[in-house]
């Protein structure tokens, strides 16, 4: 189903509206008046939202009862398990609400969750799911392009402290990664299987802001996704010269990006350059911090091979 499709049946369809109010939502909202600009908000239109669509739900039951879908028994156990450790818990009160400045994963947050569940299992179709993550890709552009321009304006924004490392809407980079690793890959399936410009466009935002955020474990997930992908690619799509081109194209910009914004891996590389001219030029005189200007992490092996030949060891 194409994006103008999906938009037409979202509005047709109220519990549609609201899972959609809770996916685009949440990620976008922050503030600027509170300790805590980022989780804090979000989980509080979590809330609001995901107790008014229970609500609604409940109303629709008594109204007009119908047979129910459960949720899976490992569900039930984890929010039973959830309950009970609530109950003999030494701080009630942040087993509830969860850490006073987040409210989050804690017992309030949980039911909320299994909520949302037990009614997306009563009130969605598979076509409804595919729908929401269209729209839950498309959440990628406002935060890829903020994440970007945080980089190149020098600071955050007006009311956080400059840093190296991008945290968009979300307030800490790895946590911003995490996000982009989950829907990156979604773009580039899209991108195939509908408007190839459009969505690639999606994937260079996203993954623009993810390699900002400098986080190595989102590069990690980034790295396992595309291999699994890249499986997927040459068991289900027919290797024709149309999508080798179109593969090319996203690994070329990829690297193009990758290198043009080292970041905090520019010393990194530099001490690594500095060492292979070192191994070539046959020079055993390894220092820890030979120019505290220009060379700031030697490499840890050819260290020990300067040691090693500095003390008749090779």
């Amino acid at each position: 189903m194409r994006l103008n499709e999906s938009i037409k049946v979202i509005k047709n369809n109220k519990y549609l509206i609201l899972f959609a109010l809770l996916l685009v939502l949440p990620p976008l909202i922050f503030v600027t008046n509170t300790n805590e600009l980022f989780e804090f908000p979000k989980m509080f239109f979590v809330y609001i939202v995901g107790t008014f669509t229970l609500a609604v739900f409940l109303t629709e039951l008594v109204n007009k009862p119908r047979k129910l879908i459960l949720p899976s028994k490992p569900v039930l156990l984890f929010v039973l398990a959830f309950i009970i450790s609530t109950i003999f818990s030494t701080h009630v009160y942040t087993s509830v609400w969860g850490y006073y400045t987040r409210f989050n994963d804690a017992l309030i947050s949980t039911l909320i969750y299994a909520a949302l569940y037990f009614i997306s299992l009563n009130v969605l179709t598979a076509k409804d799911f595919k729908i929401l993550l269209r729209l839950a890709v498309l959440t990628i552009l406002p935060i890829g392009f903020y994440g970007v321009s945080q980089h190149y304006s020098g600071s955050g924004s007006d009311f956080v402290a400059e840093t190296d490392r991008v945290f968009s809407t979300f307030g800490q980079p790895n946590w911003l990664a995490q996000y982009l690793v989950m829907l990156i890959p979604f773009s580039l399936i899209l991108a195939f299987r509908e408007k190839f410009i459009f969505w690639v466009s999606v994937y260079f935002a996203g993954f623009s802001c993810l390699w900002l955020t400098y986080s190595l474990s989102g590069y990690l997930g980034f790295a396992a996704s595309m291999l699994f992908l890249v499986a997927l690619f040459v068991r289900k799509t027919h290797v024709t010269r149309g999508n080798l081109a179109k593969v090319f194209v996203l690994v070329l910009i990829t690297g193009l990006i990758s290198i043009t914004n080292l970041g905090i891996f520019s010393s990194r590389v530099h001490d690594a350059w500095t060492d292979l001219r070192r191994i070539v030029w046959a020079s055993v005189e390894v220092y820890a911090q030979e120019n505290p200007a220009d060379y700031k992490v030697s490499d840890a092996g050819y260290i020990r091979e300067g040691l090693g030949a500095g003390h008749g060891f090779w």
